[in-house]
């Protein structure tokens, strides 16, 4: 399981969902990124303490894809995350 690092804040300006990450995430190089619905979809989800399998279930019941599909994108972009620092595990 995992967490949303303490060093990443997720805000809207303009309209627009981005993740501000600061000191300890992304090489300790404060950057911004946009995130799509998707993206804010999954870390909403992961701060809720949604498992791997609950969000496997819960993207598999919102998107027309195929299961194993989903389940592949789904641990790549929590892998993806936690490299970069912006997921912690729990």
């Amino acid at each position: 399981m995992y967490d949303v690092s303490e060093n990443v804040v997720i805000t809207q300006i303009c309209g627009e969902t981005l993740l501000v990450i600061t000191g300890g995430a992304e090489g300790f190089t404060p950057t911004v990124m946009q995130l799509n619905e998707t993206g804010l979809y999954l870390l909403r989800e992961i701060q809720a303490g949604k498992t791997m399998e609950q969000l496997t279930a819960l993207f598999i019941e919102e998107y027309e894809a195929p299961e194993e599909q989903i389940r592949t994108d789904v641990c790549r972009l929590v892998e993806e995350l936690a490299d970069r620092k912006i997921l912690v595990k729990r």
